[in-house]
């Protein structure tokens, strides 16, 4: 599947924020690569950081967010 043009994603980030904002809820939308450096203490299991849409069947389109399952590592 194809990654959604980044215009989109931002686009949408920024409308999902003002839903958010509205209903007085902070969001605060961070790229996947931000998302992955947010992790880099943990673990991340496969397949990474991915669009929520690729976690399964049912999640339709691209949503905006994305999501990771992180262990944390031994030291």
């Amino acid at each position: 599947m194809p990654s959604p043009p980044e215009d989109s994603t931002a686009l949408g980030a920024v409308a999902l924020s003002r839903v958010y904002s509205a209903a007085g809820i902070a969001f605060h939308p961070r790229s996947p690569g931000h998302i992955r450096a947010l992790l880099n203490r943990w673990s991340v299991q496969s397949p990474g950081v991915v669009r929520t849409e690729l976690w399964g069947t049912g999640y339709g389109n691209f949503t905006g967010a994305y999501a990771a399952i992180a262990l944390t590592t031994t030291t």
